[in-house]
């Protein structure tokens, strides 16, 4: 879902890291953190679908890129949960600039929660991250959404989320990565997750949220200047879901 806990559409390739993506720059940090944008050597664009149970409505379709100017780096994501009885969709717009080894992000997304012939709520959400470069090998990340406190309904103040994390290179094949997730005001989780690249054209990854007993699995595969990327995730209560992805990159140097 979109409004639930993470506000956004998880990508396949960050799915199959346990979405602990905060200090990873990918042409998904539109989604994970906007301030990554800047760190990426490559635009594009990218699709996805998400299916979480094998009942009717309960998917999730994504949309997203980024763009990089003289000015600093835009991005744009759209995405939407469910059918038409009940849905929960979002389009967002994104502006990172990086400063040396910082770069400082924000991002607004008009949320939109519809139920057939009951209701329908709209509002704005905010986001603002940093992204820090200590070395060549190692990211640390802050990720916050909702910085206004925005609800949907009177009874429903959607909670601030406050994300944190690392991303480490120990060599070019491999990147560990944790976040660290607290909704204010809620018991905080963490996830890990790590890519190893077994070869230029392929990847795979692996990743754990202890909070729900979740374990993911993906594989990525680079087509030149195409990338697809296959996840899933194994979780007590739910069984498996899918995740699918395809990204057009495009060098911005």
């Amino acid at each position: 879902m979109t409004t639930s806990a993470q506000y956004s559409y998880q990508t396949a390739d960050v799915w199959g890291q346990a979405n602990s993506a905060v200090a990873k720059p990918s042409l998904a940090s539109v989604y994970t953190n906007p301030a990554a944008m800047s760190f990426l050597k490559v635009d594009g664009i990218g699709v996805g679908f998400q299916k979480i149970l094998p009942v009717a409505g309960f998917q999730t379709v994504g949309l997203w890129g980024q763009y990089t100017l003289k000015v600093g780096t835009i991005g744009i994501s759209a995405d939407k949960f469910g059918d038409e009885l009940y849905h929960e969709s979002q389009i967002g717009m994104a502006f990172s600039k990086k400063i040396d080894r910082i770069a400082l992000g924000i991002k607004a997304s008009y949320l939109n929660n519809g139920i057939e012939g009951l209701s329908s709520k709209q509002t704005l959400l905010s986001e603002f991250g940093i992204l820090t470069a200590l070395n060549s090998q190692l990211n640390v990340g802050l990720h916050v959404i909702n910085l206004t406190r925005a609800a949907l309904y009177d009874s429903q103040v959607l909670p601030t989320v406050i994300n944190v994390g690392l991303s480490w290179m120990p060599s070019e094949k491999v990147n560990f990565t944790s976040q660290l997730i607290y909704p204010v005001s809620q018991k905080p989780n963490i996830r890990l997750g790590m890519c190893y690249t077994i070869r230029p054209n392929l990847s795979i990854s692996s990743g754990v949220d202890p909070n729900v007993r979740s374990i993911h699995f993906g594989i990525g595969i680079n087509l030149q200047k195409f990338k697809f990327d296959y996840a899933t995730n194994t979780h007590p209560n739910f069984g498996l879901s899918n995740n699918v992805s395809l990204q057009f990159l495009k060098p911005n140097e």
